[in-house]
Formats: C-alpha cells, structure tokens, sequence
C-alpha cells in the first residue's frame, strides 16, 4: 500500500500572522508584569472622556494601528507610535474641526511610551497602543466643546457688546465735533473756512466742466465695469451691509480668542498633569 501522505498544513493568513504576533506579545508582556508586581499598576484602565469612547474613536484606532504596523508584528515602535498620533488627529480633525489637530510634542509621546513599555523592548501592542491614544486624547473632548461654544456663543456675544461701544463712540464724537463751534470761536472760524472751500471747488468743478474732461479721458471699458459694479452693490439687500462690522468683529475675535484660549487649555492640562506625576513622586 503507498505510503500516506502527510497532511498540508493550513496557509497562514496575514490576519492569522497579526493574531499570532499579537498573542506572543501580549504574552510576554504579562510575563515581565507578573515578574514584576510594581509595574503592574501602570498597565490600570486610563481614565477616558466620552469622545474616546465612541465607536467613531474605536475605528479610528484601529485604522491607525493598521497603518503604522506596515510589518504586521502585532506592535508598534516609538517612531510608529507618534505616527499614528498624527493620523489620529487628522482624522479626527475632519469630523470634529481643528481643535482635535493639536498634537502633543515628541517629549511627551516618548515618556507617554516609556511609562507603558512595560517589558523594555522597545514596543507596544495593539491594547497598549490604544490605551496611550486614549490617555492623549483625553482632554480633545473638552478642547472642541470649547471652540464651538466659543464660535457659536461667546464669540458672538462679545462681537455685538463691542460693536455697540464702537458706534456710541462714533455718535458721541458726531456729537462732539457737529455742537463743537457753538463753544468755542475758533471751531467756529475752522468750520465756515472749510465750507467756503468745499462751496469754492464745487463751483470750479460745474464751471469748467471737469468732471466731463475726465469721463472723456477714461476708456469707455473702465466706464462700463464700474456702472456695472455699482448696478451689482445697489443689489446687495441693506440687511447684508448692515450685517457687515459685525461680521468683521466677530471673525476677528475668533482669530484671537480661540487660539489663545486653546493654547491656555493645553497649558492647565499639562500642568496638571505635572503636578499629578510630582504628587505620586512625593
């Protein structure tokens, strides 16, 4: 009878291999943890805010994590870590605008690495990754409910109470200059000499006809696009000008406002977090 011939062994899948990897690593990291019990305390489930917690985040880890770990190992270098940092927060900056697109510094995400590499090889596995993107990400919630209450809210209010100063201010100078000659001579005197000259040059204007020798000098094409330009501005509905100045106050408010206020958050954060690593030190 011929001899039977051994069984194929089964193809090994790249999802397989990733699988394979991950479980070695995730082995031998809670080898070094039970060697080591005093290290166990760092590997404690995070405290995460609620944007790290949705499936939205969940995906987004993953995806990360697949796109770092081009070698499927199952972990991820530092080098790779802070590479999926940024993509992280650029993909979360599409849903969630540019306060999510703040990353933190090389510094930071190398002692964020250190802390969890547990076992000193130099990497981290799939759960270790997506707990240090949580940890990072923790206070991105607090920094978009920020700007977008700012731009919605804040922003606006400060743009009207600020407008409304503005134009007291101009009516009070109208006020100022119009009653002006009525105490003192000398404003008298300024405003018939100013009125006298204005009178003098509309009368040369009408008397010589300059304001036809000039039409007569300019291209009938620079003509034509100014009338149309102001058929096009006499269109424009008055609510539109009107909504003009507090359009530009409110714009530029933002500009200044959030920016400033989100670099001051990032500060109290990490101040915070500063003074939590020294409490624990002591």
């Amino acid at each position: 009878a011929p001899a039977a011939t051994p069984a194929a062994a089964p193809a090994t899948t790249g999802a397989s291999k990733w699988a394979i990897a991950k479980q070695s690593t995730v082995a031998a990291k809670n080898k070094k943890t039970k060697e080591d019990p005093s290290k166990a305390g760092a590997s404690d489930p995070p405290k995460t805010s609620w944007l790290t917690r949705t499936t939205l985040f969940q995906n987004m880890l993953e995806w990360a994590f697949e796109q770092v770990d081009a070698d499927g190992s199952g972990a991820v270098d530092e080098q790779e870590l802070y590479a999926g940092l940024l993509l992280i927060h650029l993909k979360l900056g599409t849903y969630a605008g540019p306060a999510a697109c703040k990353p933190i510094s090389r510094a930071q995400c190398h002692e964020m690495f250190v802390k969890m590499d547990l076992d000193k090889s130099g990497t981290l596995d799939k759960e270790e990754f997506d707990t240090v993107m949580m940890v990072l990400f923790g206070n991105a919630l607090f920094r978009v409910v920020f700007q977008y209450s700012c731009t919605i809210a804040l922003v606006p209010l400060l743009a009207q109470q600020l407008l409304s100063c503005i134009q007291w201010l101009i009516r009070q100078a109208y006020f100022f200059v119009t009653t002006l000659d009525e105490h003192s001579q000398w404003a008298d005197t300024v405003e018939v000499s100013v009125e006298n000259i204005w009178t003098e040059v509309v009368d040369y204007v009408q008397q010589y006809h300059i304001g036809s020798h000039i039409s007569a000098h300019v291209p009938t094409q620079v003509i034509s696009f100014f009338a149309t330009l102001r058929g096009y501005l006499q269109a424009v509905p008055t609510s539109v000008w009107n909504s003009i100045p507090l359009t530009v106050i409110s714009t530029v408010l933002s500009l200044m406002i959030i920016p400033w206020s989100l670099m001051k958050i990032d500060d109290f954060f990490q101040n915070l977090a500063e003074k939590k690593k020294e409490s624990k030190a002591k």
